[in-house]
């Protein structure tokens, strides 16, 4: 749980003939978690790496056409531009790193049809400044009108370099490990949203795990599911060995899940813990990662 201490202040709203400027409006999108939803939109943030240049992070951007001012010309074709912003923030909310970029879309009426009923679909990775806990905050911008639509997330980036077993953020989707992607969109890792008794496949990346003397790491991982504070699903504890890799290199483990089929429609939490077999008497190596998705019917 994350809170604020101080309060929020709303200004008082003056009505005006003078258009407000675009840049103030997508100023003030990234500025604020609560500023921009005439466009719905939704984003999953994760930590994915950290390589000798810093900490990664991989997000996914849903948003929805149908609010755009879009064109339907002479050959029957769906025209719409946005403005995407993203901004990182530290905890404080401070600015520390924003880029942007203009995007067109150009879309047949099936797959106009398609994308309002689903989303549009942007993938992007950002370089962040160090480890720690971050606001990445994404803006989506009407480039004809002045409808905006925004969507926060917070990372927490572990300090790898620091030598402590740490996890990277959780991937989860719909389907096998084998398949490449999705059958529904929805069962995508930006979206998340399953039928019970769905199978679903989940991968996450350990860091620093020890080596014993016959140059094996050994993990015990186990996966539950929450809703509302309790324990719906409790997997067995399982060993995972990995051999001797070279230092710095992280670790895969993908795994599934089978959602009961007398699940209910509601918000559920996947996490994972895992736990370093090979940590010194009297010390405890353990790690955590979460991510949460909904069921429906």
């Amino acid at each position: 749980m994350r809170s604020r201490a101080g309060y929020l202040r709303h200004w008082p709203r003056f009505e005006s003939l003078v258009p407000v400027e675009y840049d103030l409006l997508a100023g003030n999108a990234l500025a604020s978690p609560f500023f921009g939803s005439q466009i719905r939109t939704r984003l999953t943030a994760l930590f994915s790496d950290y390589p000798a240049g810093g900490p990664t992070v991989e997000a996914i951007l849903y948003f929805d056409p149908s609010a755009l001012s879009s064109i339907r010309d002479l050959e029957d074709t769906y025209r719409a531009g946005v403005q995407l912003k993203v901004a990182v923030l530290t905890d404080d909310g401070r600015a520390n790193l924003t880029q942007e970029t203009t995007q067109k879309l150009i879309l047949r009426p099936a797959e106009y049809r398609k994308a309002v009923e689903n989303g549009v679909r942007v993938a992007f990775q950002l370089k962040m400044p160090g480890p720690g806990a971050w606001q990445i905050r994404a803006a989506v911008v009407d480039s004809a009108s002045d409808r905006i639509g925004s969507a926060t997330r917070f990372v927490e980036i572990p300090d790898v370099k620091k030598g402590g077993l740490a996890l990277s953020g959780l991937i989860l989707r719909g389907g096998s490990p084998g398949d490449s992607a999705p059958a529904d969109p929805r069962e995508d890792a930006g979206m998340r949203i399953f039928k019970s008794g769905q199978n679903c496949t989940f991968m996450y990346n350990v860091f620093n795990p020890l080596i014993g003397q016959d140059k094996q790491s050994s993990l015990e991982v186990q996966t539950r599911i929450l809703t509302e504070g309790r324990v719906v699903y409790e997997g067995v504890p399982g060993r995972i060995a990995f051999g001797e890799a070279p230092e710095g290199t992280r670790r895969r483990i993908t795994g599934q899940i089978k959602l009961d089929r007398q699940v209910a429609a509601g918000d559920y939490i996947l996490l994972v813990m895992v736990r370093d077999l090979l940590a010194p008497s009297g010390q405890t190596r353990t790690a955590t990662q979460f991510i949460d998705f909904q069921v429906r019917e």
